[in-house]
């Protein structure tokens, strides 16, 4: 199980009822930063758009739902959230809050056949954004027709955006193929399975992710793994760090194994495909390191 902590203050009938919503234009409501940043690419002017988890810092496993989200929600006629396990609150909090604007509900996992038992942090793979982002201007062009041109260029100026990425993923790939790593957690799955790359230890990973002790045969084989240089880099998630993950990378950094940090979240004011060009460069630097 995931580590979350549910707060729903949303018990009272006052809680849930809609404020006054402004005319004109759709509200869209995300549950991740990433898929409001999707969603601010293809949504025309006009257009609300607010992400439940708001903070770049907040650890998404954490999130705590309390009344702002029911709010929010009750405005929405638009909502996205992740599925695949990673925001279960969210089907409660939609559940809980009655919406008669909303208009469309869509589970990313779902739109992309993520099953159960999937890495559920599917945005790091870029098939995953442009799945959204296709599938979201078809539902904003059936709302708003009189926009749909406009509509139609953010989604090619989006889909321009992600030909950089693929390019630098392909000289990665090209540099370095079938490069082996560990990582503390599986956030950067996706995009490592994306490049062909293989992880050391995906036991471990989610043993951290779910905060669980992992097996110590495999911990202490992992930590065997960086001493002996067995790892290309460490794949470190800044936003879930424990003392196991901070043992894991003092002896990385004794071992002269290069670390690569990522975020869960995306950060403020980056773009989808700046936000991924980030870390797969900050994965070739690594590489690129001599050994």
């Amino acid at each position: 199980m995931f580590r979350v902590a549910l707060l729903f203050l949303v018990l009272a009938v006052p809680a849930l009822a809609a404020p006054p919503v402004p005319t004109g234009g759709v509200t869209i409501v995300a549950a991740e930063t990433v898929y409001a940043g999707v969603a601010r690419a293809i949504a025309p002017d006009g257009t609300r758009i607010t992400a439940l988890i708001a903070n770049p810092a907040q650890d998404p496993h954490l999130f705590e739902a309390g009344p702002d989200a029911a709010r929010w929600l009750s405005r929405a006629d638009i909502v996205i959230y992740n599925g695949a396990g990673y925001d279960p609150w969210m089907r409660d909090l939609l559940a809980a809050t009655a919406s008669g604007r909303l208009r469309e509900v869509i589970n990313v996992a779902d739109l992309v056949h993520a099953g159960a038992g999937a890495n559920p942090h599917i945005w790091y793979d870029p098939q995953t954004g442009l799945a959204l982002a296709t599938f979201l201007a078809a539902r904003l062009s059936a709302l708003e027709p009189q926009r749909a041109a406009q509509i139609d260029a953010n989604l090619a100026a989006f889909r321009a955006s992600l030909a950089g990425l693929r390019k630098a993923m392909d000289d990665l790939r090209t540099r370095h193929p079938r490069v082996r790593v560990a990582a503390t957690e599986p956030v950067f799955g996706p995009m490592l399975a994306a490049l062909g790359y293989q992880s050391l230890d995906p036991g471990l990973e989610l043993a951290v992710q779910n905060n669980v002790e992992p097996a110590a045969a495999g911990y202490g084989g992992l930590l065997d793994a960086l001493r002996a240089h067995q790892a290309a880099a460490l794949i470190v998630n800044t936003q879930a760090e424990t003392d196991l993950t901070r043992r894991l990378m003092a002896v990385a950094r004794q071992s002269h194994v290069p670390i690569v940090s990522v975020t869960e979240t995306e950060p403020a004011n980056m773009t989808y495909a700046a936000w991924l060009s980030r870390e797969v460069a900050a994965l070739g630097a690594a590489l690129d390191q001599p050994r």
